[in-house]
């Protein structure tokens, strides 16, 4: 699960890429510091960053889960790894990108920024203390989705992976142009 964003204010509870519920995953940046999840078992097993990504300026975060140990990677570099095995309990709420998701699908905590480049993998991509996030990624066989934030078609976002239409959008985000 990875993503580009570019923060303009930060909360105390912010959800980025979040399908949590006491299941599942999600990436959140609480005061700006990120922390990458993924429920296990009977818990989360959670990789945290030490300190917060900054205010206007864009930064890639990628969290990895590859069966036996959950990672973070802020801008390249893996900044936390926790182990972490066993099955992982999944729920039937929806991905919420900028946004964590409520326990009927709603949205909350919501991220202020921009969003771009979210892709999400259904194996482990990244490996090893460094990576090279592309600026714009393109989709491969493991790719679940990926929105490189282009545009809306009405209410639906567009995706570039397998599914062209990947979501709805709640609220009036806006689509920036030129960057």
């Amino acid at each position: 699960l990875e993503a580009w964003v570019n923060p303009e204010q930060f909360a105390d509870r912010t959800g980025l890429l979040c399908k949590t519920q006491s299941s599942d995953y999600g990436i959140f940046v609480n005061k700006g510091v990120p922390e990458f999840s993924v429920f296990l078992g009977d818990k989360y097993a959670t990789a945290k960053a030490a300190s917060p990504i900054e205010i206007g300026r864009w930064t890639h975060i990628a969290g990895v889960f590859d069966g036996s140990e959950v990672r973070l990677y802020v801008d390249g570099k893996k900044v936390a790894a926790r182990s972490g095995s066993g099955v992982r309990k999944v729920n039937a709420l929806p991905l919420a990108l900028g946004a964590d998701v409520g326990r009927r699908g709603e949205p909350g905590s919501f991220f202020v920024g921009e969003l771009d480049g979210v892709r999400l993998s259904s194996r482990a991509v990244y490996a090893g203390e460094t990576i090279q996030p592309a600026r714009r990624p393109t989709p491969d066989a493991a790719t679940v989705f990926l929105a490189n934030m282009d545009g809306f078609i009405g209410h639906a976002l567009w995706g570039e992976g397998p599914r062209k239409l990947i979501g709805s959008r709640v609220g009036d985000p806006v689509v920036r142009v030129g960057r």
